[in-house]
Parts: C-alpha cells; structure tokens; sequence
C-alpha cells in the first residue's frame, strides 16, 4: 500500500479510537478522509484503465465525498465483466486468479498470491460470484489486531482463570478461498484453542466432536447454530458454551429465540461483515444493533434508485467506498443488503455509527404482477417457527412459491401454508399457491451458506 495514504489511515484511525467521541474533530476527520479519497482516485486513475477512461474529467484535486455519488455505481456483476481493466497491479489478471483460486481450494492454508497478494471469492448469500485481491500483510496485521483485543473480551466473557485458553469451536467451510475461514487461519491463535469442524460433514460427525471437545465458544452461520440447538434440544449435542457467535447470514428472531431457549446464559455476539471489507460488530452481547466501522471507509444508504435515505429509515443498499483497497479500487460499490442507521448513539462511547442488525437483502424479496412485492420474513419465519424444520429452499413461482424443505419430524405444512397465504392475500393476491416438497437434503453454495430465497429470472 501506498506510505502516504498509511499515514492518512493511521490518524483517521487514532481519531476513531478516542473514547470522547468525534464531533469535535469531525472536521478535521473529514478532511483527511478527502485527502484519502482524492489520492485512492488519483491512484485508480493512473493505474486502471477502467478508472482512468471513468474519471478522465473528474477534477480530482477538488473532489470531496459529497461528489462520490455523481460517479456510476459500481456492482459486483460490472466488477466481474471489467475485472482485468479494473485491477491497478498489471501483472495480474483474471485467469491468474482463477488458477490461484483453484489451487487454494485444494488446500486448508491460506496461500499468498506472489507472496504479497490474499485471494478471497464470494457469493454466498446472492449467489453472484466475486473475486478479491488484497494486500496480504496489511490484512495479516489488521486481523491480529482485531483478534488480540476480541480475546482479552473473549477471557472476561467466560470467565477463565488468568492461564486458561478459551476452546473455540468453528463450524464453517474449511476452505481458504472463503474469508471466514482465511480469516481466522491468518489470525495469530497462541491465545486460544481452534477446533475447525467442516459444515460439510454429516451433522452427526460434528456433534460428536463438539461433544469431545466441550468448547467455551461457537462460532459458526446461523443456519448452522440452529441445526446444533436442534441437537442439544434432542439430547445428541451434550455441551453448554458460554459464548456463540454467528456471522455470514442475517440472524432470524426465531433462530435467536431458539439459542436463548437452549441455552438460556449463553452470550450471543452477532457479526455483519462482506468480503468487501464491510464491518459491524456488537459492543456488547446479546443485543440488537452493531457499530458499523467507517474509519477508512465512506458509505451512502440508497433505496433500490439510488436515492439517499433520512437517518433512521431502512435502505436497501449501501454504497461503499473503502480507501484501504488499492489493487480493486472499490469506489461506489453496491453492497446489496438492508441496513437502518440508527440516530442515537451507543453509550458504550464507541464513536463509529450505530446500525439495527441487517434484515438480509432486498433481492430476496419475490415481485409479483402488479409490482407487488414480498418480504422474505414472510416465508422464514413461519418455516424457522417449525422446529421440525431443518432446511429449506424457497422458490418464487409465477403465481406463488414452491419450497422444498429438509425435516426430522412432522412438520406443520398446513400451518406454513396457511401462514403464507395469509402474507400473500394480506398484500393483494388472494390466488397465491404455496406447495411444500420435502426433500432428503439441500445443496450448500461453496462458501457453506444456504441459498434460502430464489426469485424469478
């Protein structure tokens, strides 16, 4: 990375830690976040070609983040189809990447690109594909910071004498490619002990080992922790963390229900992050809200046109500028998730804003005729209500859904159904067919995420 573009982060940073807030130093942030903008532009443009045709006659010397909206909004299929244009290092491209894609998905290591590089894909939750590069010790560096701060909160939290090592049990794809994993994997773990239990196995091989290992903490998708409360509430999975910890998936009030009810003290920590590099966590546990972090980052809370939204009400997508990434410029990059800014701030004195937990995304919303559109909450919550209920698929049909759905017992399917269609007539379409299909089991996108909601082409 660029040295004077760290030395611009560094004070950004050091002014978001300060414990006294920042509305007395908003202006002097502001202004180094624009220092930063301007010289990740100037950047781009001399680098990119992609960029540089795209602010050919943007002044960039005068340009501040109000103009970041006057640019094109740039979206992971666009980031896709322009990526060898868009890249600023030239010795790469697109098939290098793929090739390098290909050999750590043959490994558990993370695997350095040209010894400098971290390769990350995604697509997990919308199912569109997108590649990353970054620079591998800057994220090394950021990560281990992160995670010296997250054990000595880990210690308090459970309670363990001074020289006792947490156990934490990760259940999630063991596979680099994947941040959750290379994350973790990149972080330094002397303080700790990991268990790594692949989501890919048969749910009996991981209870198992959570039975042996007994860990104080699982972290894991929230899909997963409801299969194992599941379990625990069967009597198969015998162990009583004192902390969980999901992430990757919007956490559902059902499924957040049903970890209190099988453990009732358990501390539950809710994370919000993108391979983007989008970040919020919890400041506390057990609690509904996240602290978005926006110390090299700028974002802008759009409706599905792109129009800013007030303070308070829910956006659709943000737009997500981070002055960190060089090698992928991502300027106006569209982050597909529902988000609400909260207006007061959080008492723990924590400077960066304060965000309701992400509702999942817009694009899960099924749009009938008549431009009638569906919330996904209108399926989940009556199949999460189940507790029969193990997986499901919904899929958006011309005249209503079908959902295939995976069971370990008698399911309530008229209760769904009639709970469905009631969602469907209360919205105008009174004709709505809703069909359930039991299923033996259902496919895992690559990263372990289950694709739960499929609209019409």
């Amino acid at each position: 990375m660029p040295g004077e573009t760290i030395v611009f982060i560094r004070k950004i940073l050091n002014r978001f830690r300060s414990k006294s807030g920042i509305k007395e130093n908003d202006a002097q942030i502001q202004n180094q976040k624009n220092i930063a903008l301007r010289y990740l532009l100037t950047f781009a443009r001399d680098r990119s070609p992609w960029y540089k045709k795209l602010l050919k006659n943007v002044p960039i010397q005068s340009f501040t983040q109000k103009h970041l909206m006057d640019l094109p909004i740039l979206t992971k299929t666009t980031l896709m189809e322009h990526w060898d244009e868009i890249v600023t290092d030239r010795s790469l491209n697109l098939n290098k990447i793929i090739k390098h894609l290909d050999k750590m998905s043959q490994t558990e290591e993370v695997l350095p690109l040209d010894n400098k590089y971290l390769v990350l894909s995604t697509g997990g939750s919308s199912g569109k594909k997108g590649i990353f590069v970054y620079d591998y010790e800057t994220v090394k560096k950021t990560i281990e910071a992160q995670e010296r701060f997250s054990r000595k909160r880990l210690q308090v939290f459970l309670n363990l004498e001074p020289n006792e090592r947490p156990k934490v049990a990760q259940v999630l794809v063991k596979n680099s490619v994947h941040g959750m994993y290379a994350f973790s994997k990149l972080s330094n773990q002397n303080d700790r002990v990991n268990y790594y239990f692949p989501v890919t196995r048969h749910i009996e091989e991981i209870i198992e080992g959570l039975n042996q290992t007994q860990p104080h903490m699982i972290s894991g998708l929230p899909s997963t922790i409801r299969k194992l409360c599941q379990s625990a509430k069967s009597g198969h999975l015998k162990i009583n963390p004192g902390v969980i910890s999901v992430c990757a998936e919007p956490l559902y009030e059902p499924i957040r229900e049903l970890i209190y009810q099988t453990w009732p003290k358990v501390l539950l920590f809710n994370t919000y992050g993108t391979t983007e590099g989008v970040v919020a966590t919890n400041c506390k546990p057990n609690i509904l809200y996240m602290h978005l972090y926006i110390a090299n980052r700028m974002f802008f809370p759009v409706t599905k046109n792109n129009q800013t939204v007030n303070m308070g009400d829910w956006c659709d997508k943000l737009i997500y500028t981070n002055l960190n990434y060089f090698t992928i410029p991502l300027i106006n990059y569209e982050i597909e998730d529902r988000i609400r800014f909260m207006s007061e701030p959080c008492s723990c004195g924590n400077p960066h804003p304060v965000i309701e937990e992400p509702k999942g995304r817009t694009v899960n919303d099924f749009v009938y005729p008549g431009n009638i559109s569906v919330h996904y909450l209108n399926f989940s919550t009556p199949l999460l209500a189940d507790g029969y209920v193990v997986e499901f698929h919904v899929m958006q049909t011309i005249n209503g859904v079908k959902i295939n759905l995976v069971s370990n017992g008698p399911v309530k399917k008229d209760k769904i159904i009639n709970s469905i269609q009631q969602s469907f007539s209360n919205l105008g379409l009174g004709n709505a067919k809703v069909e359930i299909v039991e299923v033996s089991n259902i496919n895992y996108l690559p990263s372990g995420k289950l694709q739960r909601f499929t609209p019409l082409d």
